[in-house]
């Protein structure tokens, strides 16, 4: 089968701050180490010294940072990645980041897993989320970080919400009892951030589509973004 391949950057990193490129949560390596990791790098700004690093440099885990001093302040740069199992088969994943023009900390992580799950009839749904932030000074704390979980049920292409809310004290976790969920029923859980700095307010969303089956768990992660 393809490799599921999941590339997780910050949607934008602090003009001192390097981009974590992340390719962990990648499925399909067929239990051994990838047969080849291959990245292109666009943007207006120059792009040649990025890729040379990554090709010399990257390791599935842990993830790499790109130094700050390859970094354009302002430039927009898409990574896209190409990994290969040893059966010669290959995925791929594209993610764009900006580098912004000032110091703010930037928030690094999502939730937990893939972006695609089958949740079996039963079973509780246990969703969990690690998002931080890094300053400039590679600090890193999710100290001000306010997440809002808010699970929506799809009917016919439209989301609707279901009203329900975690049954966990974290509120990092988002837990519902075995046979909360209808039986076919396809849902999106979404989770929401936001933090103050420098008087601005920055928000980040991300989500992962669960469907209620009879059957086994088939997972694949939609990485985050600030915005």
């Amino acid at each position: 089968t393809l490799p599921k391949v999941v590339l997780r950057v910050p949607q934008r990193v602090p003009a001192c701050g390097a981009i974590l490129v992340d390719i962990g949560s990648s499925l399909g390596e067929g239990g051994r180490s990838w047969e080849r990791i291959r990245f292109a790098v666009r943007s207006t700004a120059p792009t040649s010294a990025i890729e040379t690093y990554l090709t010399d440099n990257y390791r599935a885990a842990p993830p790499i940072a790109v130094p700050n001093e390859f970094l354009v302040t302002g430039a927009t740069y898409t990574f896209i990645v190409e990994i290969c199992n040893f059966l010669g088969k290959c995925g791929r994943d594209t993610q764009s980041v900006r580098v912004m023009g000032s110091s703010a900390s930037t928030l690094y992580g999502g939730i937990g897993g893939p972006s695609q799950q089958v949740l079996v009839m039963g079973t509780p749904l246990h969703v969990a989320a690690d998002l931080y932030k890094i300053d400039c000074n590679g600090i890193r704390n999710s100290k001000g970080v306010v997440p809002v979980w808010t699970l929506w049920l799809i009917v016919a292409g439209v989301a609707q919400s279901t009203g329900l809310s975690s049954v966990s004290n974290d509120p990092w976790k988002f837990l519902l009892p075995p046979r909360t969920l209808q039986a076919g029923g396809y849902y999106k859980l979404q989770l929401d951030a936001s933090y103050m700095e420098d008087r601005a307010l920055h928000k980040w969303s991300s989500d992962i589509f669960i469907t209620v089956s009879s059957g086994s768990i088939v997972a694949v992660l939609h990485g985050g973004g600030e915005r």
